[in-house]
């Protein structure tokens, strides 16, 4: 029964008595772990919908034993909600697409995540027994003008609400880590446009992909998927020199494009790193000129980041002729756009004839964040904590401290009038810095952001509110509206 190579092919119909297939079909999935490791399925039971028609399954197993194959068989035509149940050896087109530990792992989370829930709700039904034990207690102690001993009760009760409020916590970060999947997904796909595009150009370039097991929420991966093509696509067609160039400058023919994935704190970080010959200041600051941007008197005073702020625009380029790289339907405007969106950052640096080194940092959750929380203008309002860059007193504050330059009062910036600002929280949004002025800094919680809802529409500079740990309502700070607002 075993092949050659030790893989089983499982496949079986549920029929039309389970309630639910796709669940059925979970089900049986899941109960295929003990027998061995499961290395693919089709359907995919991770991506079928609960309400899906599909009910014929093939399962890819590498059995624990010879003898499991022979017990499966028996096991699962023995179930009354199955037919058509076959193990046979598997061929080498069985081979799945998803990546096998994965889907092992992701079914494993489901049945850890099932666990939980069956303790959580254990744990809860103890304190409601407690509770009911409490009340005649109290009620026949005080009729007989006594007073009733609450201590143990209490104590109880404490310790089930601890073990309830842990179990919680587990289902949470059980739920979490099912949104989750590897970089590998967006970055596996980088090889292609950099080997292709690198051979349309006559270069010789190195693409190293560091950290593509750092696990992230699948949508955010999904908005960072174009803009990591076109930034390594900007590395290889302007970054990164020719053979010759290279070279001449006493480099190595062949380029280094190396792009890093990591996780900071409470960020996503992704860095795109080449060995070119760097960001031509010079020229950005002459077509900065050319555009209106700036002036010949304002770019002798501006630091390396003001220049690079104006690669981030609309229709900027300094791109003599139009190229392969152009008409895309995507530029660093819209790279930038799509981490601000986000709610993360961008940020250039750059070495003439070193390269350049884009970073994009960007929450590890779009619905939950974790949050500075201010007081200004006797309201609590949520800064990210990812777009947060220092916390000061206003009387150390100085322009040298803030890229920006310029330091604003919270409430007025969000119409509420001018307030004493004895703190000053510097945010960063892409390339740009804007120091705040608030009244009291309080802690740092872990928020839920809930939309404001058709009622109350769009309130500028808001991007939603959440509930603090004391129960009280906190607005969540749009801090790209707000320096869109601005003016930075």
């Amino acid at each position: 029964m075993t092949a050659p190579s030790g893989k089983l092919r499982v496949e079986f119909r549920v029929g039309r008595g389970a309630p639910v297939p796709s669940l059925k079909g979970m089900e049986v999935v899941a109960s295929l772990i003990p027998m061995g490791a499961v290395l693919g399925c089709e359907p995919d039971i991770l991506e079928n919908s609960p309400d899906s028609t599909e009910s014929f399954y093939a399962v890819l197993l590498m059995p624990a034993s010879e003898e499991s194959g022979p017990r499966l068989e028996e096991r699962l035509r023995a179930d009354p909600e199955l037919s058509e149940v076959r193990v046979l050896p598997a061929s080498s087109e069985d081979e799945p697409a998803r990546p096998t530990r994965e889907l092992q792992v992701q079914v494993e989370r489901l049945r850890a995540l099932e666990r939980q829930a069956s303790e959580m709700v254990a744990a809860f039904s103890r304190m409601t027994g407690i509770l009911t034990r409490l009340s005649p207690a109290g009620d026949s102690a005080l009729q007989a003008g006594r007073k009733p001993p609450p201590r143990r009760g209490l104590e109880e009760i404490r310790a089930a609400h601890q073990s309830a409020t842990a179990l919680a916590q587990q289902m949470r970060d059980t739920a979490r880590s099912l949104l989750l999947v590897p970089a590998r997904v967006v970055l596996a796909r980088l090889n292609r446009p950099v080997r292709d595009l690198a051979r349309e150009l006559g270069k010789q370039i190195e693409l190293t992909v560091l950290g593509d097991d750092t696990e992230l929420e699948q949508s955010i991966l999904d908005e960072l998927r174009e803009p990591l093509v076109h930034l390594v696509r900007n590395s290889v067609g302007h970054g990164i020199e020719a053979p010759e160039q290279r070279i001449r400058a006493g480099k190595p023919p062949t380029g280094s494009l190396v792009v890093s994935a990591y996780v900071a704190g409470d960020n996503f970080v992704i860095e795109v790193k080449d060995d070119g010959h760097g960001l031509d200041l010079d020229r950005i600051g002459r077509r900065a000129i050319q555009m209106g941007l700036t002036t010949a008197d304002e770019l002798r005073e501006s630091a390396d980041e003001t220049l690079f702020k104006y690669i981030y625009l609309p229709g900027f380029s300094t791109a003599d002729s139009v190229s392969t790289l152009s008409g895309r339907g995507i530029g660093l405007d819209v790279v930038k756009a799509r981490v601000v969106k986000l709610h993360g950052t961008i940020e250039t640096t750059s070495q003439s004839g070193l390269g350049t080194t884009f970073t994009l940092r960007v929450p590890l959750s779009t619905s939950l964040i974790r949050a500075l929380v201010v007081e200004t203008a006797e309201q609590k309002i949520a800064l990210p904590s990812s777009a947060i860059r220092s916390v000061g007193y206003a009387a150390d504050w100085t322009a040298s401290r803030a890229r920006s330059g310029r330091l604003f009062s919270l409430a007025a910036a969000l119409g509420w009038g001018e307030r004493p600002s004895p703190l000053v929280v510097e945010v960063g949004v892409a390339e740009r810095r804007i120091a705040l002025g608030v009244e009291a800094c309080r802690d740092h919680e872990e928020l839920a952001i809930r939309p404001l809802g058709r009622y109350l529409g769009h309130v500028p500079s808001i991007t939603g509110a959440a509930i603090l740990r004391n129960g009280q309502p906190v607005l969540v700070l749009d801090t790209a509206e707000l320096a869109d607002q601005l003016g930075i």
